[in-house]
């Protein structure tokens, strides 16, 4: 408390955190969504099979794919196609892998490991829904989400989770869907949804896209930085 006292203004990545900084300090707090390294693109949003399923991240418990996994295996029961690629590493890999197999989804599901740039980039243009339905797990939870972004900027909507920063991330019925991240039925009903309507998909990505390049860029966002520290 006494470090955030002697500040002159606290920059929060979310307003989740921004809320937690106010409860302990009297010094003035904003939100500047961390979006600095995200340059804008010139390019039109790709083309895209809207069944191209995409989770980037830590394979942590809390990310919600192993929920997700159950949830597709329902789906695919159901007759839905789909394909899931899953680039990362982490501690429930290996958990995760063996579900993929118990649940025979290994036809529908690729694992490419820890990606490169390149790769990461080739990932994100081909997907058509970005999958990290996040949840809380003790004291951890997301603070807002950069990957959901990182996705935006190539006008992939997001199935994301409901608590901390990731439904700022992510517009809740805009620029994708914000659901219970540790509900299987939640994250189904989202995936069943997505998968059965390309309209509704495409209609997400053009506005997740829309939204980076009109707020969330790395320009957009340095600016109000700049601004801040000049107003001060």
């Amino acid at each position: 408390c006494r470090s955030l006292n002697r500040a002159d203004l606290i920059i929060a990545s979310s307003n989740m955190t921004a809320n937690l900084a106010k409860d302990l300090t009297t010094t003035p707090v904003i939100t500047i969504y961390p979006t600095y390294m995200l340059v804008k693109s010139n390019e039109t949003r790709s083309k895209k099979l809207h069944t191209n399923l995409l989770s980037l991240c830590r394979l942590d418990r809390r990310k919600g794919l192993i929920e997700s996994a159950h949830a597709l295996a329902n789906l695919k029961d159901e007759g839905l196609d789909f394909h899931w690629d899953i680039a990362g590493s982490g501690p429930i890999e290996n958990e995760l892998r063996n579900l993929v197999s118990e649940l025979n989804l290994s036809d529908k599901v690729t694992f490419h490991g820890i990606v490169d740039e390149r790769n990461k980039e080739s990932l994100l243009k081909k997907a058509s829904i970005f999958i990290m339905p996040s949840y809380q797990l003790d004291r951890s939870l997301e603070v807002f989400g950069i990957s959901y972004i990182e996705a935006a900027k190539e006008g992939v909507p997001s199935i994301a989770g409901k608590i901390g920063g990731a439904p700022e991330a992510v517009l809740n019925g805009q620029t994708g869907w914000c659901v219970d991240g540790n509900n299987v039925r939640s994250i189904q009903t989202a995936l069943s949804e997505a998968l059965k309507s390309k309209e509704l998909v495409e209609k997400m990505g053009i506005n997740a896209k829309a939204r980076f390049d009109q707020e969330l860029s790395g320009s957009k966002v340095f600016k109000q930085l700049l601004q801040s520290i000049t107003d001060l």
